[in-house]
């Protein structure tokens, strides 16, 4: 098994079950549901790109601080990506996002994300696979 994205039916909320072979690759297709979750992405075109640096004392909630994080950074830089680049080095994840300004006119919002929350959150390793689950508070 490569990878392997499963959705979760949740009262209120979104949840996803993420597995990945890399923590890297696990970080960026989170991202990539974040903001699939966020916008219809079809409308997003590759105009620009954002760095964000997200530090993490404790790699167990690793998902769950980049997942605020970017949740944070399209609310307050109004920039919605749809792809990126993720590197982790020294208790840091650097992400390269890829888009362009959010425009209402041009960007239609799918879902409003209120949160990024611990319910049921995990992070863990077997054999060679990262996996994670994490809810969205819509």
């Amino acid at each position: 098994m490569e990878e392997e994205i499963i959705e979760i039916e949740h009262t209120a909320d979104i949840g996803y079950i993420v597995r990945a072979k890399s923590l890297e690759r696990l970080i960026k297709i989170c991202a990539t549901l974040l903001a699939e979750t966020l916008v219809y992405t079809e409308s997003i075109e590759i105009r620009e790109e954002r760095k964000i640096e997200v530090e993490f004392p404790d790699e167990q909630f690793l998902i769950l601080d980049v997942l605020r994080e970017l949740l944070f950074f399209f609310e307050t830089e109004n920039f919605i990506w749809k792809d990126s680049d993720v590197e982790i080095k020294d208790k840091k994840v650097k992400l390269i996002l890829k888009g362009e300004k959010f425009s209402q006119e041009k960007h239609k919002i799918k879902k409003d994300i209120k949160a990024v929350t611990y319910h049921e959150y995990y992070l863990k390793k077997d054999k060679n696979i990262f996996e994670t689950r994490f809810i969205l508070d819509i």
